[in-house]
């Protein structure tokens, strides 16, 4: 469960890791490091396809589905992805449905 008192824009950082399935659509595990005076780390294994829109969100770019594009080939090719420096406001946290494993 999501649990931050602050609301606003947290800085984060997004790590994705292949776990199986095929380069359509891989099952990937999502660990999303924010920061919020202290540093909490949220999980979850979901489909890419149930995240995508959700990356695009935090992406933020004038180009998301290139951007997403470039994303999903970098975790094909690699099994991992990082996405850093990311603004993410509290309320998107709520409704991601990861949950905290840093407690």
């Amino acid at each position: 469960m999501i649990d931050l008192l602050n609301s606003g824009i947290l800085r984060s950082q997004v790590q994705l890791i292949w776990m199986s399935g095929s380069p359509r659509d891989p099952t990937i595990r999502i660990l999303l490091a924010v920061s919020a005076g202290s540093r909490h780390v949220y999980e979850g294994i979901v489909l890419w396809s149930a995240y995508r829109d959700w990356l695009g969100h935090l992406l933020d770019s004038s180009d998301t589905e290139q951007e997403l594009r470039g994303l999903k080939k970098m975790l094909v090719k690699n099994k991992y992805a990082l996405l850093s420096g990311l603004n993410i406001r509290s309320d998107d946290l709520s409704i991601c449905g990861l949950q905290r494993v840093d407690e």
